[in-house]
């Protein structure tokens, strides 16, 4: 099951799958062609001649992966993070949308 979101503040698309829920969001770049091998979403230039939209929806994974390299052990951080944002979810506190912290407030906490 998928569904469009057009009022969205970047262009996303979601998505259940096998009962999980995704955002897929979507970025224009500049680039014919890129490796995801040796990407990297922090290097400012690649954000050079996009539009506002992608620029937002590139902020997602820049955020992450600046909080991946801040930390010293990134699967215990990961485990809490995981645990924290169930926790939260099962008792009805999580998500931006409504009011409370969301996964990159939650990450920025642990």
């Amino acid at each position: 099951r998928s569904w469009n979101v057009p009022d969205a503040y970047v262009p996303v698309i979601k998505f259940a799958f096998s009962g999980i829920q995704f955002d897929l969001l979507f970025a224009r770049l500049a680039h014919s062609k890129i490796d995801p091998q040796t990407f990297n979403t922090l290097e400012d230039k690649n954000l050079s001649g996009v539009d506002e939209q992608t620029q937002r929806s590139m902020n997602g994974t820049r955020v992450a992966d600046k909080i991946l390299k801040s930390v010293p052990n990134v699967e215990n951080f990961r485990t809490v993070l995981r645990c924290i944002k169930l926790w939260a979810r099962q008792r009805g506190v999580y998500g931006n949308v409504y009011g409370y912290p969301g996964g990159v407030a939650l990450a920025l906490l642990v």
